[in-house]
């Protein structure tokens, strides 16, 4: 009997220290994989994580399985693969792939399509992993056309940060992030609609709403440009800084007070270039693309002439000079 229960503990030991190796390597995998994404390996990264992914599959480790999923959305969205990477994200979130059909069939069942979409989200147990895995949903449907779904899973992932006690965490300014672009592609939309239409109260009511996404999407911004330790607070400041010159695109006869507004986009030009290390904390993807959108702002800037005489007086090549893109 004796022998028989040395040879069990030797076996559990066994057992245990092979768990633990399998869970090692798939860790491994999981950071291989991110640096490969980050040189723009898409393909390897999609492999390593896919040899992780089957590692936590083996080892029936929910939250790894469900993280190597989203993983591999990201590296499917990088490629290009928006479709394949949204399925990706439902089947790490448990959640039927119809939410990724074609934006169309929402917009004939408006309200059946938020319910069941509601159903599916409240069973949505509250993990951190699927707070991260809500984001992304959210980015990518945006992204895919599909704003208002999107803003439906941002709901359900900030009651999920606040039952995990996770509203000052840099997650949940990520969501906020999300939140503001998003509430920045539905007054895009609105823009639109407002320029062609053309009876009085309609269009009344399409400048009105336009102000109302604008100005929400302006308040995340500035709410998380303070916060500078947040690797948000950059993204949100260029957004910020890019959303203000969209404003100078409005047509005259909506007769847009754009002073107060340039004051801000001098206060936030010299902000960023104040403080050029915010580049260096974003992951090197992020941070070219970051780099990026102010090359491009400061375009824009350039060629109007109000703003540039407000920012760029006797100071104007010092400004300019300090944009350096690195590749």
């Amino acid at each position: 009997m004796l022998l028989i229960l040395l040879c069990q503990d030797k076996a559990e030991l066994f057992a245990l220290n092979t768990s633990n190796s399998e869970h090692s390597k798939a860790e491994i995998l999981t950071q291989k994989g991110f640096k490969e994404l980050e040189q723009g390996q898409v393909e390897a990264a999609l492999h390593t994580w896919s040899v992780a992914y089957r590692i936590y599959q083996k080892l029936n480790d929910h939250e790894g399985i469900i993280g190597s999923l989203i993983n591999q959305s990201l590296a499917l969205k990088t490629s290009g693969s928006y479709l394949e990477s949204c399925q990706t994200l439902t089947k790490a979130l448990e959640i039927e792939d119809w939410i990724c059909e074609n934006p169309q069939f929402q917009q004939a069942n408006v309200d059946a399509y938020k319910e069941r979409l509601n159903q599916a989200l409240q069973k949505q147990p509250a993990l951190q992993v699927r707070v991260i895995g809500l984001k992304n949903l959210a980015d990518l449907l945006r992204q895919m056309g599909k704003p208002d779904t999107s803003l439906l899973v941002l709901q359900k992932a900030f009651e999920m940060t606040k039952s995990l006690a996770l509203e000052s965490s840099n997650l949940n300014n990520e969501l906020l992030l999300s939140q503001a672009n998003t509430e920045r592609v539905l007054y895009s939309q609105t823009k639109n609609k407002y320029e062609i239409i053309d009876e009085p109260i309609a269009k009344y009511k399409a400048f009105a709403t336009a102000q109302s996404q604008i100005n929400s999407a302006l308040k995340l911004y500035q709410k998380l440009a303070i916060e500078q330790q947040s690797i948000a607070a950059l993204p949100a400041q260029l957004n910020q800084l890019n959303l203000l010159l969209e404003l100078e695109k409005w047509p005259a006869e909506a007769e847009i007070n754009l002073q107060p507004r340039r004051q801000l986009v001098r206060d936030l030009v010299k902000k960023i270039l104040a403080t050029p290390d915010q580049f260096q904390r974003l992951p090197a993807i992020d941070s070219m693309y970051a780099q990026l959108n102010l090359a491009k702002s400061l375009g824009e800037i350039s060629q109007n002439t109000q703003i540039n005489q407000l920012l760029f007086t006797s100071n104007k090549n010092s400004f300019i000079c300090t944009v350096k893109i690195n590749y």
